[in-house]
């Protein structure tokens, strides 16, 4: 009757241990696999939604989330981060009047049509000349393409707070 009773009492034990072991591993797997990936998601529908949008949302995000992404280096955190930089380059190449045809044609099916028509527009190209380029590309070497774009965010900036 004792050994019995220790018996009971051991498989007890052991199934308590395992339903703990269940509710702390599905946890961890929520924190680190389900939740990053939901919101992977979310990010993915709001860029195909309006990618211009999307993208100013995901690079404006609280500073305690980028405080946690830093302490985080898990593939997920990676992976959102890179599908947020992703969906900002995707902005910036097509502009805002090929963000919403690309959007349009997502939206439709989920999938990229290229034979859908695209949409007439009316923009103006902007040109800029950098004097003696060669001269600086020889002097800098490899820091050339960070000269470049603090030119090219110089110019941006301008552009954009005169409403172009």
């Amino acid at each position: 009757a004792l050994i019995a009773g220790l018996s009971l009492c051991r498989t007890f034990f052991v199934c308590l241990v395992l339903v703990a072991g269940t509710f702390v591993l599905t946890k961890d797997l929520a924190n680190m696999l389900l939740i990053p990936i939901e919101r992977m998601i979310k990010t993915i529908k709001a860029i195909s939604r309006n990618p211009l949008k999307a993208t100013a949302r995901a690079l404006q995000e609280p500073s305690a989330q980028k405080d946690r992404h830093k302490q985080q280096s898990f593939e997920t955190t990676i992976l959102e981060q890179t599908i947020t930089k992703i969906g900002g380059l995707l902005a910036l190449g097509f502009g805002e009047a090929g963000a919403q045809i690309i959007a349009q044609n997502i939206s439709q099916k989920g999938q990229l049509d290229p034979m859908i028509p695209g949409k007439k527009i009316m923009a103006i190209f902007g040109f800029c000349d950098i004097r003696q380029f060669t001269d600086t590309t020889e002097a800098l070497e490899e820091g050339v393409m960070l000269f470049v774009n603090k030119i090219a965010n110089i110019v941006q900036h301008g552009v954009d707070k005169c409403g172009g």
